[in-house]
């Protein structure tokens, strides 16, 4: 019962942070996802609490620590999870690069002019090569399998939360 009543306070969160970023995106996104998941808990502890004391609901302590526990671990790892979507990375940059522009290859001299190429892109580059996310072919990068369904995985996440794609 715990898993879901967790489960259905960090849905009914997830809603309200969708729907809030669908109205207008806040500038401190962290802590309005702080005060949208840890609110919601304790706005859910306050009515258990009123429950309780007018002995309408009997709870034992113990699950509603577990409850706790279990919400609030969720939520931080999600909110983690989120402010790592949300920023720039190089990697995604250059997977978006590709699979946006359509083309099936650029050469290195293309990515250099778009990403004003430094030793971090470059370095970058090598280690989506090693990783199975892009393949060179003479002088031009291509996304695998791999990289495109990276690349579908992130474009679908922006447009839920309505982030600019680009990593």
């Amino acid at each position: 019962m715990v898993i879901i009543l967790a489960a259905c306070l960090f849905i009914l969160s997830s809603i309200i942070h969708i729907t809030w970023w669908r109205i207008r995106m806040p500038i401190r996104t962290s802590s309005a996802l702080l005060s949208i998941y840890f609110g919601s808990l304790v706005i859910t502890i306050f009515f258990y609490s009123l429950l309780w004391a007018t002995k309408q609901i009997n709870i034992h302590p113990a699950p509603l620590i577990s409850f706790i526990i279990l919400y609030s671990s969720s939520s931080l790892v999600y909110i983690i999870l989120y402010s790592a979507i949300e920023q720039e990375s190089p990697t995604l940059a250059i997977v978006n690069f590709i699979n946006q522009t359509g083309n099936s290859s650029h050469d290195i001299q293309s990515l250099n002019t778009h990403f004003n190429a430094s030793n971090e892109i470059k370095n970058r580059l090598t280690i989506m090569e090693q990783t199975g996310w892009l393949t060179l072919n003479g002088s031009s990068w291509s996304l695998t399998e791999k990289g495109r369904n990276i690349a579908t995985i992130f474009e679908y996440a922006a447009r839920i939360f309505g982030l600019n794609k680009g990593g």
